[in-house]
């Protein structure tokens, strides 16, 4: 196979060598910049600055190169409309005048032109560049109130009509047009009555018909979690669902908008909208996305480890057109997205270490590829000869040759962005029809959250601790502490703390760069295991700690050798219940034990099982699995025959038991606590599930660790609950790339 290698970076310069090049933390960005920390990660988050993340499982360590930064400094210096804030910085050279404030621009102005940024070797600010104390003055809020109110004035009257014509739309905001270019229309998309939205961080945008009048998503009832595929016009008020597509993700669209494809029960599927008649087309155990091409035949990509396969419009066995050089570190290839013509297509080559991922083109035929540029998750390319990708939280363009699969020129920011960086997703975060219009779902950072205590009736006792990301909470068995996970704002990864519950002391047990997770205590509360990824990309191994010893940095191997996330730890103190992961099986549940020195499978098939917990008497084993198209929970015996019992019926996950075994706790896809009672003799049975209370959770249940523990008598449970609600809108934006020249 034959690759022509681009330059790497974006902007299509070849980067420096990363020694020389490269900020490797949030405190190296903020010195470059010469801004404190919190102010780097804000315009990280609404303005687009380009970090980077390496990622290893949930979270990733930051890193940027200075070339980018340069670039997305000039940009603001260089946009048209004038808005500039402060006064220029002591030294600045001649000509820089001062930097644009990103949050000012419309994103139509022109990219920074290569030899006039003005910098050498250091950054002349102005005294002033949107500082903290800068967001909360009542004349800039008022600006941007005049700016982006909800009003239709500047709207062209086709514009204006169809902002009216649509019931459900939430606001209309007017970006005045330059030139004569069509006006943007922004409006945003609401669930269906009783569902809530169920993209996630694989699956998270809309798909938007080619001809950018229909929008496809996923989306799961309130009250039983059934997840399917809704189609909605975007001049009605009204989506209907559609029959056939139960558990239906990563949806993608015929090129005559008439057919729906997606991926549903381990099969790429389709649905004739004309009839409404859904069929099977081929295997795919774990897909990475798809495309039509206007020959009828459909690229996808079926499994991890694979590359990019064609199933023929007249049938038969899917065939190969990539492969994957896992030799080069890489690891699959995934969503395709095909050229304006339809015959040829984009796809993202992920690696080893994500910083390496990159986009390639195939022109045609098996092997004819090459590289056109690195980035972390996939683009998506333009009907008028732009490539459009999210880096950070903003949409940029770069011109694009879809015959030759060249990029040239420099890259410019569109007035799309997302609400807050996707750190963890692969797929573009983004849907385009061949008439620019684009559809989102603007998926953010975990919202802040607080440990809370709730009674079973739901009301408040009182919080613990300070705010933050919690995504992992664990009670000591005397009741007087908490182990969390928290995400350390300085570097991004996530280490471990304890909270005295009786005075909210916080201790932290680990400082490092690199992810270290999921604590769960011993049974005598003298140690805590742990996951830690001894490097970026390295899997997780299993460390203890003894938590009255906070930041041993030299943290014990609890198992050499063995790999996973601890989930439990049996009463005797002989077992650690694990989740591993495999390319064959997905995510199983294993236990380690003291005799046997190795993990042990305790549940192991083709689909998932997470969040493994023990029974207090150790004779049954509650987890979640997907093995219904959905995560439910269940209770496998594990003495004599094992027997498995479903306790969740409309969607469940993360397990807990009361002491005694007589009720077990979990979070119902809607994120309500849940009791089952229980009883283990003769034999295991469950009896109906109780609702308790909202946990109020950040994110939606496939994305979340087990946030809530319960005391042992079951009264009150510690929860890091948000009071930010989790359902969010589609956006959707007619003539988004009206900026754009053709």
């Amino acid at each position: 196979m034959t690759r022509t290698v681009s330059d790497d970076a974006p902007t299509g310069r070849a980067r420096q060598d990363a020694n020389g090049d490269r900020l490797d933390s949030w405190k190296e960005i903020a010195v470059y910049l010469r801004r404190d920390v919190k102010t780097v990660q804000r315009w990280e988050r609404r303005e687009g600055l380009p970090v980077h993340r390496l990622h290893h499982d949930k979270l990733g360590s930051v890193f940027a190169y200075r070339g980018e930064i340069d670039a997305w400094v000039a940009e603001r210096h260089h946009a048209p409309n004038g808005n500039h804030l402060g006064g220029t910085a002591a030294g600045a050279p001649s000509g820089l005048a001062a930097v644009v404030h990103p949050a000012e621009l419309e994103g139509n102005g022109d990219a920074a032109t290569p030899g006039e940024t003005g910098f050498d070797g250091g950054h002349p600010w102005p005294s002033r560049m949107g500082d903290d104390s800068d967001a909360q003055k009542p004349g800039r809020a008022a600006h941007r109130s005049r700016r982006w109110g909800p009003t239709l004035q500047g709207l062209t009257a086709g514009a204006a009509a169809l902002a009216v014509a649509a019931l459900g739309w939430m606001a209309v905001r007017p970006a005045m047009p330059r030139g004569g270019a069509p006006a943007r229309v922004l409006f945003l998309v609401e669930p269906p009555p009783g569902t809530v939205f169920a993209g996630t961080l694989i699956d998270p945008e809309p798909a938007i018909s080619p001809d950018g009048s229909r929008i496809v998503f996923r989306a799961a009832d309130r009250n039983t979690g059934r997840q399917r595929l809704y189609l909605r016009r975007l001049d009605q008020s009204f989506a209907e669902a559609l029959a056939g597509t139960e558990g239906g993700m990563l949806a993608f669209w015929s090129p005559d908008s008439r057919q729906v494809a997606f991926f549903a029960g381990g099969l790429l599927r389709r649905v004739d909208l004309a009839n409404r008649v859904a069929s099977s087309l081929a295997p795919a155990p774990h897909p990475g996305g798809g495309g039509w091409l206007s020959t009828g035949e459909i690229v996808f990509n079926p499994d991890e480890g694979a590359g990019i396969h064609v199933l023929k419009a007249g049938g038969g066995p899917p065939m190969a057109l990539t492969a994957v050089d896992g030799a080069a570190g890489e690891r699959r290839h995934m969503s395709p997205e095909p050229s304006p013509d339809g015959r040829r297509f984009l796809y993202l080559a992920t690696h080893d270490d994500p910083a390496r991922n990159a986009l390639w083109w195939w022109s045609g035929g098996p092997g004819a590829t090459h590289r056109v540029v690195t980035s972390r998750r996939m683009g998506r390319v333009a009907p008028n000869g732009w490539l459009l990708v999210f880096r950070g939280a903003r949409l940029v363009a770069q011109r694009f040759d879809a015959a030759s699969g060249v990029l040239s020129g420099t890259s410019r920011s569109l007035a799309v962005a997302l609400e807050g960086d996707d750190d963890n997703s692969l797929h573009p975060g983004f849907s385009l029809s061949t008439t620019g219009t684009i559809a989102y779902w603007p998926v953010t950072r975990v919202p802040t959250a607080r440990l809370t205590w709730f009674d079973r009736d739901g009301r408040e006792r009182g919080t613990v601790g300070p705010p933050g990301d919690y995504p992992f909470v664990s009670l000591s068995p005397d009741g007087r502490f908490a182990a969390v996970q928290r995400v350390d704002e300085a570097n991004g990864a996530p280490d471990l703390w304890m909270i005295e519950l009786a005075s909210s002391t916080v201790t932290r047990l680990t400082a490092s760069p690199v992810n270290e997770e999921d604590p769960v205590w011993a049974p005598d509360g003298g140690r805590i295991v742990f996951a830690k990824h001894p490097a970026i990309g390295a899997d997780a191994q299993l460390r203890q700690l003894r938590p009255m010893h906070p930041l041993d940095e030299d943290a014990e191997t609890f198992a050499p050798g063995v790999e996973g996330h601890p989930t439990d730890w049996s009463r005797d103190g002989r077992l650690v219940v694990m989740q591993q992961s495999s390319a064959a099986t997905q995510s199983d549940v294993a236990v380690w034990s003291s005799a046997s020195g190795s993990p042990v499978p305790l549940v192991n098939t083709r689909f998932n099982e997470r969040h493994g917990r023990l029974s207090p008497d150790g004779r049954h084993l509650a987890y979640s699995s997907d093995v219904s198209g959905r995560l439910e929970v269940y209770v496998r015996t594990l003495d004599g025959d094992a027997v498995t019992t479903q306790v969740s019926h409309a969607g469940g996950a993360h397990p807990r038991w009361r002491r005694d075994g007589r009720e077990l706790y979990y979070l119902s896809a809607g994120g309500v606590v849940m009791a089952v009672p229980a009883t283990s003799t003769p034999r295991f049975s469950a009896e109906k599930a109780l609702p308790l209370f909202d946990a109020r959770p950040p994110l939606p249940l496939p994305f979340l660790d087990t946030l809530y523990d319960v005391t042992a008598d079951g009264e009150r449970f510690l929860v890091a609950a948000t009071d930010q609600p989790v359902t969010r809108s589609f956006t959707v934006v007619v003539n988004a790339l009206s900026s754009l020249p053709r």
